[in-house]
């Protein structure tokens, strides 16, 4: 595609004078190598000036320029018409999601800096270690441990993306966890219990692990696989008292003992008696939906299945590993 007419349509909301959203469309000539932040600055500068869009470095280096193109979170400056044109067939342009827009596609992101500075994100000192006579060094394999962690924009396209903080504004999201994860591992910070401690209470184990995040990270940090790392680090430190951490250790217990899931003791051992029967109003509905439910009850008599010696014998193997 050297020269071409594309139509941008392009979510616009200006609420000082609009009550709700609406979208606009723009055709615009297009040229060979053009990205979707220069046909909005091209929209902005020859079609409508009052556009409004957050940009910097236009090098995929800032991170200001995140928005949903094509219903997914990217770099305006990193993606392609080209691209998105064969793949699409059409240009669509809206805000991150999860993140109050304040006026077209710049969004509010007071709640992804809450989150992200609420877990420290930077080198503590340790009090107690007296100042080094020259910088820090650390070894080759404690730099390869950090991943592509240091490599994070601030962008938020993982924050825009996740399903677990739509649901619960708690969570802090795949980049702030992220960021907690590289110190939390660097031999060089003073707070690396407090960190872990912090893995522990924090809701950590909403994440889902749909690779979402993974997807819309533009410089492969891979968020989410980061934040299961994060989480073993937390277990194996001790912070278990949390439903996430009971719900996979009692999963692990689980395919030890019998071989396969046992539902009815599953329930039990993460959420405990009292918690269980707090969930039973939730049984009654499914019941009273037609879901058979009286095999979770009927589980916590099971037994083991045929060669359950092999699998515990996997994870004796697994235990001297460790």
């Amino acid at each position: 595609m050297n020269s071409e007419n594309v139509t941008f349509t392009v979510f616009r909301f200006n609420p000082e004078k609009d009550k709700e959203p609406h979208y606009e469309e723009y055709a615009i000539e297009t040229r060979k190598g053009m990205t979707i932040l220069d046909g909005l600055r091209k929209i902005k500068d020859e079609i409508d000036g009052s556009l409004a869009l957050r940009y910097s470095c236009s090098s995929a280096i800032c991170g200001s320029c995140s928005m949903k193109i094509n219903r997914y979170s990217k770099l305006a400056c990193k993606t392609q018409v080209t691209d998105q044109m064969k793949l699409h067939g059409k240009i669509l342009v809206e805000p991150m999601a999860n993140l109050r827009a304040i006026k077209d596609l710049v969004v509010d992101m007071e709640p992804f800096w809450n989150h992200w500075n609420n877990l420290k994100p930077w080198l503590i000192k340790d009090p107690k270690k007296p100042e080094p006579a020259r910088e820090h060094t650390m070894t080759r394999d404690q730099v390869t441990a950090f991943g592509n962690t240091p490599s994070c924009i601030t962008c938020a396209a993982c924050f825009s993306e996740c399903p677990a903080y739509e649901v619960d504004h708690n969570f802090p999201g795949p980049a702030a966890l992220s960021r907690l994860y590289r110190f939390a591992i660097d031999p060089r910070d003073g707070a690396q219990k407090e960190r872990l401690e912090m893995a522990g209470s924090i809701d950590t184990w909403l994440c889902v692990r749909c690779g979402l995040c993974v997807e819309a990270c533009p410089k492969d940090v891979k968020p989410g696989e980061v934040i299961t790392l994060l989480k073993e680090k937390s277990v194996k430190a001790g912070h278990v008292q949390n439903i996430g951490a009971h719900h996979a250790e009692s999963f692990r217990e689980n395919i030890e003992e019998f071989g396969n899931l046992n539902e009815g003791k599953l329930v039990f051992d993460t959420l405990g008696v009292g918690g269980a029967l707090k969930k039973s109003p939730d049984a009654i509905k499914l019941l009273l939906r037609g879901k058979k439910v009286d095999k979770l009850l009927g589980d916590l008599k099971q037994k083991p299945i045929p060669g359950i010696e092999q699998v515990k014998q996997i994870y004796r193997e697994m235990k001297k590993k460790k």
